[in-house]
């Protein structure tokens, strides 16, 4: 009897049900960049390392093509929105200087975002990265030095609670779990849980045409990541310059880590965002400890003959609380459109029509490759990349 009346109630509720949703339509996002590009240090190898330097040069020039791509679907049903993301991008050199940089990775997001009240929702997000590099061989010689290893993979995802807590004012709180598999060795790989908070605020000014759009933002965030490697203890060693006065201790290395950012937008006749953050990592192993502060701008305006040009600029500023150390400075975990070094990138795009456009990008990339014997950072990376390709964008 209780069956035969849930199937009735189904019959009766599920026309209804169905036809709220019928007016959901799915948003397509496609985007796609390809076209030649150079790279004046493949190798990644740093001013001082004379041990990975071309035949007594210290960096030399490789061409390579680049291609990236990045779709999306969103899927709104009521209350509830579905998104997820698919992309990938790879660089393939073109000479035997370069070959053994070449990589591949790919991209993934998938979401749920629910409106529990007109105020309040409430959501699930993940995030997977993988990187792929060619397998190193035959180098480490004058003519081809080693690059160094970046095959790692990585998963973030956790919960998400906003708040509109004024009118245009919101406020987002997430917990979750991040994992980072570095494929070399299991001793830089972690899992980590971490706790982030967010306040936005938005207004708007002027009138018709003269609108302008105000924001600004503070966000913090922690996280207690737990290694696969034992922390490293001092040990005595005859080369001050040396990273290599560290050992194993009998203890697995744990970090502790703090991110707090503020951020400022302007949007009218031009677009302009600048920010500030500071990152404190504390470490029980030797030479992971230290402050780093960074500033940017982000500045996007029209140019003559509709031409767009966007200036990004990133200075990092890092102080170790352990001296003469260099491997953490050399950052080996980055992503291939986010270099983690302090960076200027000029890029200039004009439409063609039909989603297309053409661009011609200008990225130089700087930051510390050692330290002093006070822990002070020392220059020695350089890195220049020039660009010239095609964009494609479509979107529903």
């Amino acid at each position: 009897m209780c069956r035969v009346l849930a199937i009735g109630l189904f019959l009766l509720v599920a026309p209804a049900w169905v036809h709220s949703f019928a007016w959901a339509k799915p948003r397509v996002g496609l985007s796609l960049e390809l076209g030649p590009e150079l790279d004046t240090n493949p190798a990644r190898v740093t001013g001082d390392d004379l041990d990975q330097s071309y035949a007594g040069s210290r960096q030399t020039a490789a061409p390579l093509l680049r291609v990236v791509g990045h779709g999306e679907l969103s899927l709104r049903l009521g209350k509830h929105l579905f998104t997820l993301g698919y992309g990938g991008g790879g660089k393939l050199y073109l000479s035997d200087v370069g070959r053994l940089a070449d990589e591949l990775v790919q991209l993934a997001r998938a979401g749920w975002n629910a409106r529990l009240s007109p105020s309040v929702a409430f959501g699930v997000v993940g995030r997977y990265y993988d990187a792929f590099l060619r397998e190193p061989e035959d180098c480490n010689t004058p003519e081809i030095p080693c690059p160094p290893r970046r095959d790692f993979r990585s998963f973030d995802g956790g919960l998400e609670l906003g708040v509109m807590a004024l009118p245009g004012l919101r406020a987002l709180a997430r917990v979750g779990y991040s994992g980072l598999e570095f494929k070399p060795t299991a001793a830089f790989s972690f899992h980590s849980g971490f706790l982030g908070l967010e306040l936005r605020g938005d207004t708007s000014t002027g009138l018709g045409d003269a609108i302008v759009d105000w924001s600004i933002s503070a966000s913090y965030r922690a996280a207690a990541r737990r290694f696969g490697g034992l922390a490293q203890i001092p040990a005595p060693c005859g080369d001050a310059g040396s990273d290599e006065c560290a050992i194993d201790s009998e203890e697995q290395r744990w970090d502790l880590s703090h991110r707090m950012r503020l951020e400022g937008g302007y949007l009218g006749a031009a677009e302009l965002r600048l920010w500030y953050a500071v990152d404190i990592n504390r470490s029980n192993s030797f030479g992971e400890s230290f402050l780093r502060h960074g500033v940017g701008i982000r500045y996007t305006t029209v140019l003559v003959w509709d031409v767009y040009l966007t200036v990004t600029g990133v200075l990092q500023f890092s102080r170790f609380a352990d001296p003469l150390y260099a491997r953490l400075a050399s950052q080996a975990f980055v992503d291939i459109e986010a270099e983690n070094r302090s960076r200027l990138v000029l890029h200039l795009g004009r439409d063609l029509g039909a989603g297309w456009s053409v661009s011609l990008r200008h990225s130089l990339y700087v930051n510390e490759s050692a330290t002093t014997s006070e822990g002070r950072p020392l220059p020695g990376f350089l890195r220049q990349t020039l660009f010239c390709g095609l964009r494609y964008e479509y979107g529903t």
